[in-house]
Protein backbone atom coordinates (compact mmCIF):
# COMPACT_ATOMS: atom_id res chain seq x y z
CA UNK A 1 0.00 0.00 0.00
CA UNK A 2 1.52 3.30 -0.82
CA UNK A 3 2.14 6.00 1.69
CA UNK A 4 0.58 9.11 1.81
CA UNK A 5 2.09 11.97 0.30
CA UNK A 6 2.73 13.91 3.40
CA UNK A 7 5.65 11.51 4.10
CA UNK A 8 7.53 12.71 0.50
CA UNK A 9 10.40 14.14 1.16
CA UNK A 10 12.15 14.04 -2.38
CA UNK A 11 10.66 14.33 -5.88
CA UNK A 12 11.93 12.23 -8.70
CA UNK A 13 12.28 13.15 -12.48
CA UNK A 14 13.34 10.09 -14.11
CA UNK A 15 13.85 11.16 -18.47
CA UNK A 16 13.19 7.90 -19.98
CA UNK A 17 15.18 6.94 -23.52
CA UNK A 18 15.68 3.56 -25.23
CA UNK A 19 18.74 3.33 -23.70
CA UNK A 20 19.24 5.34 -20.38
CA UNK A 21 17.18 6.61 -17.38
CA UNK A 22 18.58 10.00 -16.80
CA UNK A 23 16.91 10.83 -12.91
CA UNK A 24 17.34 13.95 -11.02
CA UNK A 25 16.38 14.01 -7.16
CA UNK A 26 14.91 17.45 -5.84
CA UNK A 27 14.98 18.15 -1.75
CA UNK A 28 12.28 20.47 -0.86
CA UNK A 29 14.15 23.69 0.39
CA UNK A 30 17.09 23.17 -2.18
CA UNK A 31 15.00 23.31 -5.81
CA UNK A 32 18.38 24.81 -7.02
CA UNK A 33 20.69 22.13 -5.84
CA UNK A 34 19.05 19.25 -7.94
CA UNK A 35 21.40 16.07 -7.93
CA UNK A 36 21.46 13.98 -11.30
CA UNK A 37 22.90 10.90 -12.80
CA UNK A 38 22.33 8.60 -15.66
CA UNK A 39 21.76 5.08 -15.06
CA UNK A 40 20.99 1.94 -18.37
CA UNK A 41 17.39 1.36 -18.76
CA UNK A 42 17.00 -2.12 -17.29
CA UNK A 43 16.44 -3.41 -14.37
CA UNK A 44 20.19 -3.55 -13.43
CA UNK A 45 19.94 0.16 -13.67
CA UNK A 46 17.11 0.41 -11.71
CA UNK A 47 18.65 -1.32 -9.01
CA UNK A 48 21.39 0.78 -9.39
CA UNK A 49 19.23 3.97 -8.92
CA UNK A 50 18.36 2.66 -5.51
CA UNK A 51 21.74 2.31 -4.29
CA UNK A 52 22.74 6.00 -5.54
CA UNK A 53 20.01 7.36 -3.43
CA UNK A 54 20.53 5.40 -0.60
CA UNK A 55 24.71 6.65 -0.83
CA UNK A 56 22.77 9.64 -0.76
CA UNK A 57 20.85 9.12 2.09
CA UNK A 58 17.83 9.31 0.03
CA UNK A 59 15.44 7.23 1.30
CA UNK A 60 12.74 5.12 -1.82
CA UNK A 61 10.45 4.64 0.58
CA UNK A 62 9.85 8.25 1.02
CA UNK A 63 10.43 9.52 -2.58
CA UNK A 64 8.02 10.35 -5.55
CA UNK A 65 8.77 9.48 -8.95
CA UNK A 66 7.54 11.59 -11.92
CA UNK A 67 7.87 10.10 -15.34
CA UNK A 68 6.95 10.86 -18.61
CA UNK A 69 5.03 8.43 -20.88
CA UNK A 70 7.47 6.54 -23.15
CA UNK A 71 5.63 3.42 -24.37
CA UNK A 72 7.60 -0.16 -23.83
CA UNK A 73 10.51 2.18 -23.09
CA UNK A 74 9.14 3.20 -19.51
CA UNK A 75 7.92 -0.71 -19.06
CA UNK A 76 10.95 -1.72 -16.98
CA UNK A 77 11.10 1.20 -14.75
CA UNK A 78 6.89 0.59 -14.19
CA UNK A 79 7.69 -2.56 -13.18
CA UNK A 80 10.52 -2.30 -11.19
CA UNK A 81 8.88 0.58 -9.17
CA UNK A 82 5.40 -1.34 -8.73
CA UNK A 83 7.18 -4.23 -7.48
CA UNK A 84 9.02 -1.88 -4.81
CA UNK A 85 5.99 -0.12 -3.99
CA UNK A 86 7.37 2.91 -4.43
CA UNK A 87 4.89 5.54 -5.57
CA UNK A 88 5.36 7.18 -9.54
CA UNK A 89 2.97 9.13 -11.62
CA UNK A 90 3.35 9.32 -15.33
CA UNK A 91 2.39 12.34 -17.34
CA UNK A 92 2.30 12.73 -21.68
CA UNK A 93 5.25 14.84 -22.59
CA UNK A 94 3.25 17.57 -23.86
CA UNK A 95 1.33 17.85 -20.27
CA UNK A 96 5.01 18.46 -18.47
CA UNK A 97 5.91 20.82 -21.53
CA UNK A 98 2.72 23.29 -21.50
CA UNK A 99 2.59 22.81 -17.50
CA UNK A 100 6.72 24.31 -17.01
CA UNK A 101 6.18 27.04 -19.53
CA UNK A 102 8.69 28.53 -21.70
CA UNK A 103 12.09 26.27 -21.90
CA UNK A 104 14.72 27.32 -23.95
CA UNK A 105 17.25 24.31 -24.73
CA UNK A 106 16.72 20.47 -24.66
CA UNK A 107 18.45 17.50 -23.56
CA UNK A 108 18.32 14.19 -21.13
CA UNK A 109 19.62 15.89 -18.06
CA UNK A 110 17.59 19.32 -18.26
CA UNK A 111 14.70 17.25 -19.22
CA UNK A 112 14.71 14.87 -15.92
CA UNK A 113 15.32 18.11 -13.66
CA UNK A 114 12.29 19.88 -15.11
CA UNK A 115 9.96 16.79 -14.75
CA UNK A 116 11.53 16.94 -10.64
CA UNK A 117 10.37 20.28 -10.67
CA UNK A 118 7.16 19.54 -12.29
CA UNK A 119 6.59 16.92 -9.57
CA UNK A 120 7.26 19.31 -6.66
CA UNK A 121 5.46 22.39 -7.86
CA UNK A 122 2.35 20.20 -9.09
CA UNK A 123 2.92 17.51 -6.01
CA UNK A 124 -0.76 18.09 -4.62
CA UNK A 125 -2.45 16.70 -8.08
CA UNK A 126 0.38 13.66 -8.14
CA UNK A 127 -1.83 10.36 -8.32
CA UNK A 128 -0.11 6.92 -8.70
CA UNK A 129 -0.20 5.91 -11.93
CA UNK A 130 -0.76 1.72 -11.81
CA UNK A 131 0.41 -0.57 -14.19
CA UNK A 132 -2.38 -2.09 -16.44
CA UNK A 133 -2.66 -5.81 -15.65
CA UNK A 134 -1.33 -8.48 -17.63
CA UNK A 135 -3.84 -8.78 -19.59
CA UNK A 136 -4.32 -5.55 -21.33
CA UNK A 137 -0.34 -5.32 -21.73
CA UNK A 138 -0.85 -8.54 -24.13
CA UNK A 139 -3.79 -7.46 -25.63
CA UNK A 140 -2.08 -3.90 -26.45
CA UNK A 141 0.45 -6.09 -27.87
CA UNK A 142 -1.76 -8.17 -30.28
CA UNK A 143 -3.97 -5.06 -31.17
CA UNK A 144 -0.91 -3.17 -32.70
CA UNK A 145 0.09 -6.31 -34.40
CA UNK A 146 -3.29 -6.52 -35.94
CA UNK A 147 -3.34 -3.17 -36.60
CA UNK A 148 0.05 -3.62 -38.75
CA UNK A 149 -1.51 -6.04 -40.21
CA UNK A 150 -4.37 -4.52 -41.32
CA UNK A 151 -2.41 -1.26 -42.35
CA UNK A 152 -0.17 -4.15 -44.92
CA UNK A 153 -3.40 -5.35 -46.11
CA UNK A 154 -4.46 -1.51 -47.32
CA UNK A 155 -1.29 -0.89 -48.46
CA UNK A 156 -1.04 -4.34 -50.95
CA UNK A 157 -4.85 -3.49 -52.13
CA UNK A 158 -3.76 0.16 -53.36
CA UNK A 159 -1.10 -1.96 -54.87
CA UNK A 160 -3.13 -4.18 -56.86
CA UNK A 161 -5.26 -0.74 -57.46
CA UNK A 162 -2.07 0.51 -59.32
CA UNK A 163 -1.36 -2.67 -61.04
CA UNK A 164 -4.92 -2.43 -62.81
CA UNK A 165 -3.78 0.55 -65.07
CA UNK A 166 -0.58 -0.82 -65.38
CA UNK A 167 -2.32 -4.23 -67.03
CA UNK A 168 -2.96 -2.00 -70.40
CA UNK A 169 0.09 -2.16 -71.40
CA UNK A 170 1.92 -4.78 -70.09
CA UNK A 171 1.36 -8.53 -68.43
CA UNK A 172 1.25 -7.69 -64.94
CA UNK A 173 -0.34 -11.42 -63.97
CA UNK A 174 2.44 -12.95 -62.00
CA UNK A 175 2.87 -10.08 -59.78
CA UNK A 176 -0.87 -9.89 -59.02
CA UNK A 177 -0.87 -13.05 -58.15
CA UNK A 178 1.53 -12.65 -55.47
CA UNK A 179 -0.27 -9.81 -53.67
CA UNK A 180 -3.15 -11.85 -54.20
CA UNK A 181 -1.47 -14.88 -51.88
CA UNK A 182 -0.05 -12.69 -49.58
CA UNK A 183 -3.73 -10.74 -48.81
CA UNK A 184 -4.85 -14.43 -48.20
CA UNK A 185 -2.16 -15.02 -46.18
CA UNK A 186 -3.19 -11.17 -44.12
CA UNK A 187 -6.51 -12.04 -43.77
CA UNK A 188 -5.45 -15.49 -41.99
CA UNK A 189 -2.95 -14.14 -39.59
CA UNK A 190 -6.13 -11.13 -38.99
CA UNK A 191 -8.54 -13.51 -37.90
CA UNK A 192 -5.60 -15.92 -35.85
CA UNK A 193 -4.69 -12.20 -34.25
CA UNK A 194 -8.30 -11.75 -33.22
CA UNK A 195 -8.92 -15.07 -31.94
CA UNK A 196 -5.79 -14.77 -29.84
CA UNK A 197 -7.06 -11.56 -28.78
CA UNK A 198 -10.85 -13.25 -27.87
CA UNK A 199 -8.51 -15.29 -25.94
CA UNK A 200 -6.53 -13.24 -23.74
CA UNK A 201 -10.01 -11.52 -22.96
CA UNK A 202 -11.65 -14.95 -22.03
CA UNK A 203 -9.01 -15.62 -19.37
CA UNK A 204 -9.82 -12.59 -17.29
CA UNK A 205 -12.38 -12.30 -15.40
CA UNK A 206 -12.54 -8.65 -14.88
CA UNK A 207 -11.34 -7.71 -18.38
CA UNK A 208 -14.07 -10.09 -19.51
CA UNK A 209 -16.99 -9.18 -17.60
CA UNK A 210 -16.39 -4.96 -19.18
CA UNK A 211 -15.63 -6.37 -22.45
CA UNK A 212 -18.99 -8.08 -22.82
CA UNK A 213 -20.90 -4.90 -21.32
CA UNK A 214 -19.47 -2.76 -23.84
CA UNK A 215 -19.65 -5.04 -26.86
CA UNK A 216 -23.35 -4.87 -26.27
CA UNK A 217 -23.52 -1.71 -27.24
CA UNK A 218 -24.24 -1.16 -31.16
CA UNK A 219 -21.34 -0.03 -33.09
CA UNK A 220 -18.64 -1.22 -30.98
CA UNK A 221 -16.83 -4.47 -31.49
CA UNK A 222 -13.48 -6.28 -31.10
CA UNK A 223 -11.45 -4.18 -32.16
CA UNK A 224 -13.27 -0.54 -30.40
CA UNK A 225 -13.91 -2.86 -27.19
CA UNK A 226 -10.36 -3.85 -26.93
CA UNK A 227 -8.84 -0.30 -27.43
CA UNK A 228 -10.71 1.53 -24.63
CA UNK A 229 -10.08 -1.64 -22.55
CA UNK A 230 -6.21 -0.45 -22.64
CA UNK A 231 -6.03 3.11 -22.89
CA UNK A 232 -8.71 3.07 -19.74
CA UNK A 233 -7.15 0.20 -18.05
CA UNK A 234 -10.36 -1.44 -17.87
CA UNK A 235 -12.41 1.62 -17.56
CA UNK A 236 -10.10 2.40 -14.04
CA UNK A 237 -8.16 4.88 -15.44
CA UNK A 238 -10.73 7.85 -15.94
CA UNK A 239 -13.24 9.24 -13.69
CA UNK A 240 -16.21 9.94 -15.73
CA UNK A 241 -17.23 9.65 -19.64
CA UNK A 242 -16.11 13.42 -19.87
CA UNK A 243 -12.89 12.77 -18.85
CA UNK A 244 -12.42 10.30 -21.50
CA UNK A 245 -14.70 12.58 -23.91
CA UNK A 246 -11.99 14.80 -23.67
CA UNK A 247 -9.18 12.47 -24.00
CA UNK A 248 -10.46 11.25 -27.28
CA UNK A 249 -11.02 14.74 -28.98
CA UNK A 250 -14.71 14.18 -28.43
CA UNK A 251 -15.66 16.86 -26.07
CA UNK A 252 -17.22 20.27 -27.00
CA UNK A 253 -15.60 23.48 -25.53
CA UNK A 254 -16.85 27.10 -25.78
CA UNK A 255 -14.50 29.63 -27.11
CA UNK A 256 -15.52 32.86 -25.64
CA UNK A 257 -14.11 35.92 -24.01
CA UNK A 258 -15.86 39.20 -22.97
CA UNK A 259 -17.63 40.76 -25.89
CA UNK A 260 -14.77 40.85 -28.80
CA UNK A 261 -13.95 36.94 -28.41
CA UNK A 262 -17.10 34.81 -30.24
CA UNK A 263 -15.92 31.60 -31.28
CA UNK A 264 -17.68 28.58 -32.20
CA UNK A 265 -18.23 25.42 -29.55
CA UNK A 266 -15.81 23.01 -30.86
CA UNK A 267 -13.80 20.09 -29.96
CA UNK A 268 -9.81 20.84 -29.22
CA UNK A 269 -7.43 19.38 -31.31
CA UNK A 270 -4.90 18.28 -28.47
CA UNK A 271 -6.55 14.41 -28.23
CA UNK A 272 -5.77 10.36 -28.47
CA UNK A 273 -6.25 10.99 -32.33
CA UNK A 274 -6.00 6.85 -32.95
CA UNK A 275 -8.92 6.66 -30.40
CA UNK A 276 -10.74 9.47 -31.61
CA UNK A 277 -10.79 7.98 -35.75
CA UNK A 278 -12.47 4.50 -33.62
CA UNK A 279 -15.41 6.59 -32.42
CA UNK A 280 -15.79 7.38 -35.59
CA UNK A 281 -15.85 4.30 -37.13
CA UNK A 282 -18.33 3.46 -34.06
CA UNK A 283 -20.66 6.11 -35.01
CA UNK A 284 -20.98 5.32 -38.35
CA UNK A 285 -21.98 1.90 -37.57
CA UNK A 286 -23.92 2.38 -34.87
CA UNK A 287 -26.02 4.98 -37.12
CA UNK A 288 -26.41 1.72 -39.57
CA UNK A 289 -27.51 -0.58 -36.89
CA UNK A 290 -29.07 1.48 -33.89
CA UNK A 291 -32.27 2.96 -34.79
CA UNK A 292 -32.26 5.33 -32.04
CA UNK A 293 -28.55 6.87 -33.28
CA UNK A 294 -30.26 6.86 -36.62
CA UNK A 295 -33.44 8.82 -35.55
CA UNK A 296 -31.16 11.11 -33.97
CA UNK A 297 -28.72 11.74 -36.94
CA UNK A 298 -31.93 12.40 -38.39
CA UNK A 299 -33.64 14.66 -36.28
CA UNK A 300 -30.48 17.12 -35.45
CA UNK A 301 -29.28 17.02 -39.27
CA UNK A 302 -33.25 18.39 -40.20
CA UNK A 303 -32.62 21.22 -37.19
CA UNK A 304 -29.79 21.99 -39.66
CA UNK A 305 -26.68 21.12 -37.63
CA UNK A 306 -23.74 20.36 -39.52
CA UNK A 307 -23.43 16.34 -40.09
CA UNK A 308 -19.84 15.96 -38.87
CA UNK A 309 -21.32 17.84 -35.88
CA UNK A 310 -23.74 15.19 -34.93
CA UNK A 311 -21.52 12.37 -35.76
CA UNK A 312 -19.05 13.92 -32.78
CA UNK A 313 -22.15 13.80 -30.30
CA UNK A 314 -22.78 10.16 -31.75
CA UNK A 315 -19.14 10.01 -30.42
CA UNK A 316 -19.89 11.22 -27.21
CA UNK A 317 -22.53 9.29 -26.85
CA UNK A 318 -20.79 5.85 -27.61
CA UNK A 319 -18.45 7.15 -24.87
CA UNK A 320 -21.02 7.67 -22.00
CA UNK A 321 -22.64 4.77 -23.14
CA UNK A 322 -19.90 2.46 -22.30
CA UNK A 323 -19.15 4.29 -18.68
CA UNK A 324 -23.19 3.59 -18.01
CA UNK A 325 -23.05 0.25 -18.53
CA UNK A 326 -19.62 -0.61 -17.00
CA UNK A 327 -21.05 1.48 -14.01
CA UNK A 328 -24.27 -0.36 -13.71
CA UNK A 329 -23.11 -3.37 -14.25
CA UNK A 330 -25.82 -5.06 -17.02
CA UNK A 331 -25.68 -4.85 -20.68
CA UNK A 332 -27.20 -2.25 -23.23
CA UNK A 333 -30.75 -2.09 -23.57
CA UNK A 334 -32.56 -0.81 -26.95
CA UNK A 335 -34.89 1.82 -26.14
CA UNK A 336 -35.91 1.49 -30.28
CA UNK A 337 -36.31 -1.06 -32.18
CA UNK A 338 -35.37 -1.76 -35.83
Amino acid sequence: MVRKKQSINWYIGVDISSETLDVSVLTPGKEKQIAHRRFSNDISGCKEILSWLKSSKVRASQCWFCMEHTGIYGLEVSCFLEKKKIAYTMYSPLHIKRMMGVVRGKNDKADSKMIAQFAYLYRDRLQVTKMACKTLISLRVLLNHRNSLVGRRSSLKREIHHLSRTRLVTDVNFVNRSIERELDWLESEIERTENEMLEFISQDEGVKSNYDLINSIPGIGLVVASAFLIQTRNFTGFDSGRQLACYTGSAPFEYQSGSSIRGKTKTHPIANRHLKALLTNSAYSALRYDPEIKHYYDRKTAEGKAPMSVINAIRCKQIYRMFSVVKRGTPFIKTVQG
